[in-house]
């Protein structure tokens, strides 16, 4: 007698959905249903110090590759190109995230030093990567820093000389970040 199913049928669904949606609230408070955790802290947003160059203003700023902000980005020409960040203070780290323009496989070292006078040490030798992606993700040990250096070398299958990239970023503190699948149309 309910069909064909219109906007005004309640009889045989509306009390269903209200019953069900009832029950997951119910199985939400008693702990059945794991609430996901919030994503880490980027501890690199707008903490760029310096940078070997950049597209022309107002364009494709240093800046944009810790704005928080995966629609802009960071773009200069040539090889190798490189940016330096300062979080304020030491902490400690163990996730790194380059989010790459078009998905390219950006070669490139990041490099890491507790004091404005010491010598950079490198935490990620990337040198000779093949591989692109959404996000290219480097897991450490817990390291301690205080500054960080990325610099792109280059690009596997690539012909272009420009560098771009979207976004860099720094979890740390015991965290990683979590994998949240989004799906992206790339141009």
């Amino acid at each position: 007698s309910s069909q064909p199913v219109t906007y005004e049928t309640t009889t045989d669904f509306g009390v269903g959905a209200f019953l069900l949606a009832g029950s997951e609230v119910f199985k939400l408070a008693e702990g059945e249903i794991p609430i996901p955790e919030p994503e880490p802290e980027n501890l690199a947003i707008n903490t760029l110090i310096a940078f070997s160059s950049q597209q022309m203003d107002p364009y494709n700023p240093a800046s944009n590759a810790v704005d928080g902000n995966e629609a802009t980005r960071w773009s200069a020409e040539t090889w190798p190109e490189w940016i330096e960040i300062d979080l304020g203070e030491l902490k400690t780290i163990n996730q790194i995230e380059l989010i790459p323009y078009q998905q390219r496989a950006y070669q490139y070292i990041i490099e890491s030093k507790e004091n404005v006078n010491e010598s950079y040490s490198t935490l990620v030798d990337k040198s000779d990567n093949i591989v692109g992606g959404y996000k290219l993700i480097d897991t450490l040990a817990s390291v301690t820093t205080r500054y960080l250096k990325l610099t792109i070398t280059g690009c596997h299958n690539y012909t272009g000389s420009w560098v771009s990239i979207l976004e860099f970023k720094v979890f740390g503190d015991g965290s990683t970040a979590i994998e949240i699948p989004v799906e992206r149309n790339h141009i």
